[in-house]
C-alpha cells in the first residue's frame, strides 16, 4: 500500500470514528441517558478520531517526518487502522441495536429502559480493550515521531556547527536554536494536556452530576470536600502476629559511598521464603568481614572499612510473643566488638495500626499505643514495612513526625533488597523537591544527613539538582556520552530531572539520546518518579519518548508500576489518563496487591476511580491483606468512591462482591456516620444468604473505638436494625431517626431488583 492510499485509509477510519460518536449520541437520546460504559466508549472514540487526524497530518508532511514513511511504519499503521475500522463498525452495529431496543420500550421507566444495553456489556468491554490497544499504538507512533523530530533537529544543528567554512554556526547560536526548539516541544505538550484536561472535566462532570446520583457531585455553590485521605476510626484491639523473617540493613562505611571498592559494598542473602512457615526466615547483610567479603578492587580505597554483620530472624507463624529478632555486630580495631539485640512484633498488613499510619490518624495510633495494642516499632507482614515507612509511603508526613517522636526506628529497612529505610527515603524526597516548608520540617527530623554525599553524583546530576552552576546543554554538548551515567543508586540525570518536574531538562536529555527506561536499584525509572510526583508534562514527554508504562522487573519481582505510584500520590486525572492511553495495566500492583482502584478508594479520589472503572478495572481485586476497593472505601470513610462503587457499578463492571474482611465488622471498626448512611441503602447487606452473618456482637466492637459517641452508636444501632430486617430505611426516614437526612437524599438511587447483587455473596456461600 503506497503512502497516499494509507493516508486515505486513515482518513476514512477517522470519518468512521466521527460516525460512531453520532451513533452513540443517538443511543443517549433513546435511553434518555448515557450509561458509564457507553460514555467511556464515546470518549475513547473521540480520542481515537483526534489521533487518526494527527497521523494524517504528519504523513502529509513526509519530508519533516520520514520515520512515518518507512515500509515498517506503513505495515504497522495499516494493521492498526484495519483493526480500528472493524471495532468501530461493530460498535456502530451494537449502538443501533441498543437504540432500537430503547425506542421500542419508550413507555417503560427510564431505569428499565437504560438497562436494555447491559446484555451487550461483555462485548462492549472487549471492544473498549481493543480501542485502548489501538490508541496506545497510535500514541507510541506519534510519540516516536515527536522524539525523532527533536533529536533530528539537534543533530542538524550540530552538523551545521561543525562546518569548516563560513556557513559554520557558532556553538552559542546552536544552543539558542536548540532551546527554542525544546521550548516549542514543551508548549505543544502543554497544549495537548490542557485540551485533555478540559475534555476530561466535561465528561466526568456530566457523569458525576447525573440526577440519579446527587451525592457524587453536589449542587453549585456547595463547598468541595478536601482532597485528602480520610482519617479512619479506631479499631478492635486484637492483633494476631503472623510469621517471622530476618533482614539486614546497610551501614555507612569509613570510606563513605564515594569509595566504589568492592570491599565496601554490602552483600545480602536470605533463606528461601517457602521455608518460612516451618523454619522461619533469615535475612543477613555483611560488609568488611574477613575471608567472606569481596576483596578490595580499587587502588584508591582507604581500606578503613569496619566489619559489620546485621541479621534478622522472623520466627515461624505463631511462635513466641516476639516474632522478629534483630542482631547487629560491629568490629572496629580501636574499639573492639559491639553487639546489639532487639525484638520486634510482626503484624498483618490489615492491622488497625497500619491503616491508621496510612490514613494519618494520629489520634487512633495514640489510642492503640496507650492500650498496648500496637507499638511504633511494629513491622507489617508482607512488605516488612514499619509503621513510619507506611506513613511515608502514603505521604502522611505529620504522622511520620509523630511516629519518630514516639520511638519508631527511621533506619529500619524493609526486607525487600531493593527497598530503602525511611531515613534514606526522607532524604530522597527532600532532594527531589517540590515540598512545602511544613513537609520539609517534618521530613528533616528523620532524613539521613549523609545521604547526598553517599550518592556520588556525576556532573550532569549535580547540574540538574542545582548543585553546580554549569549549563546542562553546554555540558551535554561537550560530552554527550555522559547522558546515561548513573549515581550510587543507579539513577541517571533523566531520572532526577523527571522526579523534580524539570520539563526542559527532561526534553534536553532526551534530545541527546537519554534512555527513559533505565531503572534504579529500587526498580523505578523516570516515568515512575514523575508520575508519583504529579508532573503531567514530564510524564507525557517521557511516554512519547518510549518510556515503558509497565517495565519488566528483573527476577520477576512485583514493584509498583508508574500507574500504581500515580494512583496513590498524584492528583491530576490527565496524568492518569495519559498513562492509560499509552497502554498502562489498569490492575497493576506491587507486592502488597493494592491495585490503582484500591488506592483511589483509600484516598477517596473519585476522578481516578471513575477513570479506572472506565478502563475495565477489576472492581473485586483483593490485596494481600484481603482488602477490596469496597472494604478499603469503608475503612477509610471514602464517601464519594464508596457511593460510586455501590451505585454505579452496573454502568462499568460486575457487582462489587463482599470479599475481604467481614463487612459488618469492618463497618463497626471504621465507619463514620455518613458511611453508615451509604451502606444502609445497599442491597448487599440485606440478603438472606446466611442468618448467622449479622449475629456477631458488632456493637461491642464499636464501643472500643476512641471516637465513639452517642450519635455514632445510635446510627450504628439503626444500621444494624436495617441489616437484621427489624426496620426498613423508609421507616427510619419517616421516624426521623439517626441519619434520615442522608437516607432521604439517597433513596432515589435504591434498586428495586435485589437479585442484581446475588453474586456479591458468592464467596460467602462456600
Amino acid at each position: 500500500m503506497d503512502p497516499l492510499s494509507i493516508t486515505t485509509a486513515v482518513l476514512a477510519v477517522a470519518t468512521a470514528a466521527e460516525q460512531t460518536r453520532r451513533a452513540l449520541e443517538r443511543v443517549r437520546t433513546a435511553l434518555k441517558t448515557m450509561p458509564g460504559r457507553l460514555s467511556a466508549l464515546n470518549n475513547q472514540v473521540a480520542d481515537l478520531e483526534v489521533l487518526l487526524r494527527q497521523i494524517v497530518s504528519l504523513m502529509s508532511a513526509r519530508d519533516q517526518h520520514p520515520e512515518l514513511a518507512t515500509a515498517e511504519a506503513h505495515d504497522q499503521i495499516r494493521d492498526v487502522i484495519r483493526r480500528a475500522g472493524d471495532l468501530l463498525q461493530e460498535l456502530r452495529d451494537l449502538s443501533a441495536q441498543v437504540e432500537k431496543a430503547g425506542n421500542s420500550q419508550s413507555r417503560i421507566g427510564s431505569i428499565q429502559r437504560a438497562r436494555t444495553w447491559q446484555r451487550y456489556l461483555p462485548r462492549l468491554h472487549e471492544i473498549q480493550d481493543g480501542l485502548t490497544s489501538v490508541k496506545s499504538t497510535l500514541n507510541l507512533l506519534l510519540g516516536a515521531s515527536n522524539s525523532y523530530d527533536m533529536m533530528r533537529m539537534r543533530l542538524d544543528l550540530v552538523a551545521v556547527t561543525g562546518l569548516s567554512n563560513n556557513q559554520a554556526m557558532p556553538q552559542q547560536e546552536m544552543l539558542e536554536r536548540l532551546f527554542e526548539h525544546i521550548d516549542e516541544r514543551i508548549e505543544s505538550v502543554k497544549l495537548v494536556v490542557q485540551e485533555q484536561t478540559h475534555q476530561l472535566e466535561r465528561s466526568q462532570t456530566a457523569l458525576l452530576t447525573r440526577p440519579s446520583d446527587p451525592r457524587l457531585h453536589p449542587p453549585p455553590g456547595t463547598p468541595a470536600p478536601p482532597y485528602t485521605s480520610r482519617s479512619a476510626s479506631s479499631a478492635s484491639i486484637k492483633q494476631q502476629p503472623q510469621g517471622v523473617g530476618l533482614i539486614v540493613a546497610g551501614r555507612t562505611t569509613a570510606c563513605r559511598a564515594r569509595c566504589k571498592c568492592a570491599c565496601h559494598r554490602s552483600q545480602k542473602s536470605a533463606t528461601p521464603s517457602f521455608l518460612s512457615r516451618v523454619l522461619g526466615q533469615l535475612f543477613v547483610e555483611h560488609v568488611g568481614i574477613p575471608a567472606i567479603s569481596t576483596k578490595c578492587d580499587t587502588p584508591r580505597c582507604s581500606n578503613a572499612q569496619s566489619s559489620q554483620m546485621y541479621a534478622e530472624y522472623w520466627f515461624p507463624l505463631g511462635v513466641f510473643w516476639s516474632q522478629i529478632i534483630r542482631f547487629h555486630v560491629t568490629y572496629q580495631a580501636n574499639l573492639g566488638p559491639s553487639f546489639q539485640l532487639r525484638s520486634l512484633r510482626r503484624v498483618p498488613d490489615s492491622a488497625p495500626a497500619v491503616s491508621f499510619a496510612m490514613s494519618g490518624n494520629i489520634q487512633g495510633l495514640q489510642e492503640l499505643f496507650r492500650r498496648g495494642a500496637a507499638s511504633p516499632q511494629d513491622v507489617s507482614d508482607t512488605r516488612g514495612y514499619s509503621l513510619i515507612r507506611w506513613a511515608l509511603y502514603s505521604r502522611q508526613y505529620k504522622t511520620v513526625r509523630f511516629l519518630h517522636a514516639a520511638g519508631a526506628d527511621a533506619d529500619y529497612r524493609p526486607k525487600a533488597l531493593h527497598d530503602n529505610s525511611p531515613s534514606n527515603k526522607a532524604a530522597d524526597a527532600l532532594m527531589m523537591g517540590g515540598l512545602s516548608s511544613d513537609v520539609v520540617d517534618d521530613l528533616s527530623c528523620i532524613a539521613n544527613e549523609d545521604w547526598v554525599e553517599e550518592q556520588n553524583f556525576p556532573l550532569l546530576h549535580r547540574i540538574v539538582l542545582g548543585l553546580h552552576g554549569k549549563d546542562l546543554e553546554q555540558a551535554l554538548a561537550e560530552d554527550p556520552t555522559t547522558v546515561d551515567h548513573e549515581d550510587a543508586m543507579g539513577r541517571t540525570a533523566l531520572n532526577w530531572a523527571a522526579a523534580r518536574g524539570d520539563d526542559r531538562s527532561v526534553a534536553t536529555l532526551l534530545s541527546y539520546g537519554a534512555d527513559p527506561n533505565i531503572l534504579d536499584c529500587q526498580h523505578s525509572g523516570p516515568l515512575s518518579y514523575s508520575a508519583e510526583k504529579n508532573h503531567t508534562i514530564c510524564v507525557r514527554i517521557l511516554l512519547e519518548a518510549g518510556a515503558q508504562t509497565d517495565p519488566v522487573i528483573p527476577g520477576g519481582q512485583r514493584v509498583g508500576s508508574p500507574l500504581n505510584c500515580a494512583s496513590r500520590n498524584a492528583s491530576d486525572p490527565v496524568l492518569i489518563k495519559s498513562l492509560l492511553d499509552f497502554g498502562a495495566d489498569v490492575d497493576a500492583s506491587g507486592v502488597d496487591g493494592r491495585t490503582p482502584l484500591i488506592h483511589a478508594a483509600r484516598t477517596d479520589n473519585v476522578s481516578f476511580a471513575l477513570l479506572f472503572l472506565e478502563h475495565n478495572a477489576n472492581i473485586n481485586a483483593v490485596s494481600t491483606a484481603g482488602q477490596t476497593p469496597l472494604t478499603t472505601a469503608i475503612v477509610n470513610n471514602s464517601h464519594r468512591v464508596l457511593q460510586l462503587l455501590l451505585s454505579r457499578w452496573a454502568d462499568y463492571s460486575g457487582c462489587p462482591r463482599l470479599r475481604g474482611p467481614h463487612l459488618l465488622d469492618t463497618a463497626a471498626q471504621f465507619a463514620d456516620h455518613e458511611t453508615l448512611a451509604i451502606l444502609c441503602l445497599t442491597n448487599h447487606i440485606r440478603l438472606k444468604y446466611d442468618k448467622n452473618y449479622h449475629t456477631g456482637d458488632f456493637e461491642k466492637v464499636l464501643l472500643q473505638r476512641h471516637d465513639g459517641d452517642e450519635k455514632l452508636s445510635k446510627a450504628f444501632a439503626d444500621f444494624m436494625a436495617i441489616v437484621r430486617e427489624e426496620v426498613s430505611p423508609e421507616t427510619l426516614m419517616e421516624q426521623g431517626l439517626a441519619f434520615s437526612g442522608r437516607l432521604s437524599e439517597m433513596s432515589d438511587e435504591k434498586s428495586n431488583a435485589s437479585d442484581e447483587f446475588f453474586d456479591s455473596t458468592e464467596h460467602l456461600l462456600d
